[in-house]
């Protein structure tokens, strides 16, 4: 009995192992690696589907972008075609909209505060209107020459162009002068 508990010195011919351990390390790196390749298995699986699914909203997204870029061309053609068609009526539209914009209140304002006191306005005639830019005409009835010169300087002064006098008639003591004139807005 005693010659069964003495230690073993020769390790070469009957080294100590302990395999227990040995395999409980090769187990756990076993079912570690295992683990890490479920995992890497899952993300590859769902990656491979979200990848098809933003295949396919790409897919719908180039649909409706093509959609949409054939609908923004019919829309221009259409576009184009009216023009054609309706360019007149446009035209004047455009023209209603200008002569709506166009400050009357201040064009007769001007011409009042250009008037010296004794004379007065028989008629005005707009000849054309573009913008804020409108060219008249009109009748004026003064007492005599001075008080014309005068008026046509106030309209000189007051920002009017090409104010000119293209016909006077006398009687009356009193003159009766059409005057056309350039007016450019408000300024």
């Amino acid at each position: 009995m005693i010659s069964d508990l003495r230690p073993r010195l020769n390790l070469a011919s009957h080294p100590l192992r302990n395999r227990r351990l040995y395999r409980t390390a090769f187990g756990g790196l076993v079912i570690f690696f295992l683990l890490l390749g479920g995992g890497a298995g899952r993300l590859w699986i769902r990656s491979a589907a979200q990848s098809r699914a933003d295949e396919k909203m790409a897919a719908e997204l180039e649909l409706k972008i093509q959609a949409a870029d054939k609908d923004r061309a019919e829309k221009a053609n259409q576009s184009e075609a009216m023009k054609k068609k309706n360019g007149d009526l446009f035209t004047e539209v455009n023209g209603v909209i200008n002569r709506k914009n166009f400050s009357w209140v201040d064009f007769f304002a001007r011409i009042e505060e250009a008037l010296p006191p004794n004379c007065s306005i028989t008629s005005i005639k707009p000849l054309q209107l573009s913008g804020t830019r409108l060219q008249a005409s009109f009748k004026v009835l003064t007492p005599g020459l001075p008080a014309l010169l005068k008026l046509l300087e106030n309209l000189d002064a007051r920002n009017f162009k090409n104010v000119s006098m293209t016909n006077e008639i006398s009687g009356g003591g009193r003159l009766i002068c059409e005057i056309g004139l350039i007016y450019d807005g408000p300024r």
